[in-house]
């Protein structure tokens, strides 16, 4: 009987043990996952910042051209002779500062876009007219109702927005 009592305990164990290292083995896939995540966001974020300095990129570009063909500083590359441009990045442990090395960027094809700014229109009398039109706002459409406003439709009304719509039929304080 004792026997028995000490082979159940025992299976108990190494049960317990194998779940132990199951549980282990998945942490650690997890976090390998988890590291191959951040070095990809990391190698993103470097060439991100290595081709958004345009500008820096052509003299380097036509310096490495003319140290492989031989030519003068700033006199423009022989045909057939492209200019290889290397870059470094040593990623830090801090995850806020992500800097590339001294080494020179690599120019990208295209340039990138040029921002656009865009203006708001001036308000026209019309648009002064309809916010002169908006009913006062009141705590719940049972107020807005007897104070003789709504209902209120969606997509006409502003004060549309200030109600719940409980049946979701566009429509509040009906």
């Amino acid at each position: 009987m004792l026997g028995l009592v000490a082979e159940k305990r025992a299976r108990k164990r190494e049960e317990e043990a194998r779940r132990r290292e199951e549980e282990a083995r998945r942490k650690r896939r997890d976090l390998k996952i988890l590291a191959g995540v951040l070095v990809v966001c990391a190698g993103v974020i470097t060439v991100g910042a290595l081709t958004e300095d345009d500008e820096s990129a052509a003299p380097a570009a036509s310096a490495s051209a003319a140290a492989v063909s031989g030519a003068q500083p700033g006199s423009p590359a022989p045909v057939g002779v492209q200019p290889v441009v290397t870059a470094t990045a040593s990623i830090s442990p801090s995850a806020s500062a992500v800097r590339p090395s001294s080494a020179a960027p690599t120019r990208s094809a295209t340039p990138s876009p040029k921002p656009t700014t865009t203006t708001k229109p001036m308000p026209t009398a019309d648009d002064e007219e309809a916010a002169a039109e908006v009913d006062p706002r009141y705590a719940t459409c049972a107020k807005a109702i007897a104070a003789g406003h709504g209902p209120y439709y969606r997509g006409e009304d502003p004060e549309y927005f200030w109600y719940r719509d409980r049946d979701k039929d566009g429509v509040v304080c009906e």
